[in-house]
């Protein structure tokens, strides 16, 4: 992937080679924007909409986003098999489902996902041809700044993020 201007670009090689692409990084760092641009250039991409039991944020569109489920659905999923992968971050789980992966790769696109780290690794080993991608922010200030923006202010939600997100940058020696 190369940066161009303001916009990413992604080599269409790099596509037709790999048919899963994982997003990840810390909350906050830019994930979903980097994929919305990625999906309006590049027609030959599919996102996949992970489960979610968190609250729908301000501007999320459900089944867009996240599918929004309770927690007790969730536990049925889990139950049954259903996840390729999940986690619990921040108090709320988090999965993505063989339904999502089965339904959306069939389609013939190459196949994106916005998860985190330990979803990232739990797709890595059940897919070693995925093509990884850990997104920094700009700065540790720039990181604070957009989860004060989507939490009004550092409250214990957002403080336990920018926890997270250091120690996730620990991890990558940033």
């Amino acid at each position: 992937m190369r940066r161009s201007g303001s916009r990413c670009k992604i080599s269409s090689k790099a596509t037709a080679v790999n048919h899963i692409i994982i997003i990840s990084g810390p909350s906050g760092c830019g994930k979903s924007t980097l994929i919305r641009e990625l999906l309006a250039e590049f027609p030959e991409l599919n996102f996949s909409v992970s489960h979610t039991t968190r609250p729908l944020r301000k501007n999320e569109v459900p089944g867009k986003d996240y599918h929004f489920v309770a927690a007790s659905e969730f536990q049925k999923m889990l139950r049954g098999g259903q996840f390729v992968e999940w986690a619990e971050v921040h108090g709320h789980r988090y999965g993505t489902s063989w339904k999502e992966i089965r339904t959306k790769s069939g389609q013939g696109k190459t196949l994106v996902l916005d998860i985190d780290v330990q979803g990232a690794r739990s797709i890595k080993r059940q897919f070693p041809e995925a093509m990884a991608i850990f997104v920094i922010p700009p700065t540790l200030a720039a990181l604070k700044k957009r989860l004060r923006q989507r939490e009004t202010r550092l409250n214990p939600e957002a403080r336990k993020r920018l926890q997270a997100a250091l120690s996730e940058l620990r991890a990558y020696k940033l």
